[in-house]
């Protein structure tokens, strides 16, 4: 079954639209990064698909269940961790785990185990007698981690899950992080591009509160090959129509990228470049990043 569909979801805020006309689906066991600057629409969407704002247009589906027929349904699908983290400085962190796991309808048979099993993913075993108000940033974060695991749900959403955490805070969570997502599905937004290159098998480019691109990392990892030749831009991308990216820069010059890596591709690039009277400043391998996909997507959007 699939975990998540969207389909022409829209939200706005008066006459400022938050998310606009965003499909898309995603199954158990994906880790999907969402992406995009301040403003693109990021926590927006993840506060639609947790039921706490409805759409304004679109239809959404969690888990099979359709949040505006079956919202208690819908819920109990979804873990939900916000940027913004709530407030209650003089709980316990045992106590308000307890609590939340009451409020999610967890039997009390069952409580104790899961809070016990959830303060262990989150390695917070030493500090659950802690009160939340005394505890660092970092460690209020991997509580309120925990508490979206509550009662296991298949799908999390998980906005900016490791700010404010240290490096050696930072490495145990993306291990759960990367266990959860064998058998859940993530959706994870984060302005780490570092980090979702790691985690993620998928990243949803945001912009503008559109989706501009739906990309699988794997294609970052294909071999490559990158020219910057002086010529004609359009004269240049239909000789070369089938390749990866052409990118006009400054002088007269244009970036192209081309599928693959071997002598002969660089030979026969070099060859066309004398052939058609075109200058050839750079020829080598390229290993793209995400970091490099991100900034052209925002620029050429």
């Amino acid at each position: 079954m699939t975990a998540l569909e969207l389909h022409g979801v829209s939200r706005s805020f008066g006459p400022v639209r938050g998310i606009e006309q965003i499909s898309l689906t995603a199954g158990r066991g994906e880790l999907i990064g969402l992406l995009g600057p301040n403003g693109a629409g990021k926590t927006t969407l993840l506060r639609v698909l947790a039921t706490l704002l409805p759409p304004t247009a679109g239809t959404i589906r969690v888990g099979g269940y359709d949040p505006r027929e079956a919202p208690a349904a819908a819920r109990r699908q979804i873990g939900y961790l916000p940027e913004s983290l709530p407030n209650i400085p003089e709980a316990r962190v045992e106590s308000y785990l307890h609590y939340r796991a009451q409020l999610k309808d967890i039997p009390a048979i069952r409580r104790r185990a899961e809070v016990d099993r959830c303060l262990g993913c989150c390695d917070l075993l030493t500090v659950r007698r802690r009160i939340l108000g005394n505890l660092s940033h970092g460690f209020r974060r991997r509580v309120h981690l925990a508490e979206a695991l509550l009662g296991d749900p298949p799908t999390l959403l998980l906005d900016e899950p490791t700010i404010g955490l240290d490096p050696l805070q930072i490495q145990p969570i993306r291990t759960v992080l990367r266990e959860l997502a064998a058998e859940h599905t993530l959706l994870l937004s984060t302005h780490l591009l570092v980090e979702a290159e790691l985690l993620c098998s998928r990243a949803l480019l945001l912009s503008q509160g559109r989706l501009i691109e739906d990309l699988p990392l794997s294609q970052l990892q294909q071999p490559a090959v990158e020219a910057e030749i002086q010529g004609p831009l359009e004269e240049i991308r239909t000789e070369w129509a089938d390749a990866l990216e052409c990118m006009e820069l400054s002088g007269g010059w244009v970036r192209i990228r081309f599928a693959g890596d071997s002598e002969t591709l660089r030979t026969a690039v070099a060859a066309r470049c004398v052939s058609r009277g075109w200058k050839l400043r750079a020829l080598q391998r390229h290993a793209s990043t995400l970091e490099e996909h991100f900034v052209r997507a925002m620029i050429q959007k």
